[in-house]
C-alpha cells in the first residue's frame, strides 16, 4: 500500500495535487 502511495505521489508532484495528495494519503493512513 506504501508504496503505491509512493508511486502515485511520484506522478502527481504538481503543486496543485499535492495537496489532495496529501489529503489522500492521510486518508489512506487513516489520519
Amino acid at each position: 500500500m506504501v508504496v503505491v502511495v509512493i508511486a502515485v505521489s511520484s506522478v502527481f508532484i504538481t503543486d496543485g495535487v499535492k495537496d489532495l495528495r496529501l489529503e489522500m494519503f492521510n486518508k489512506i493512513i487513516g489520519a
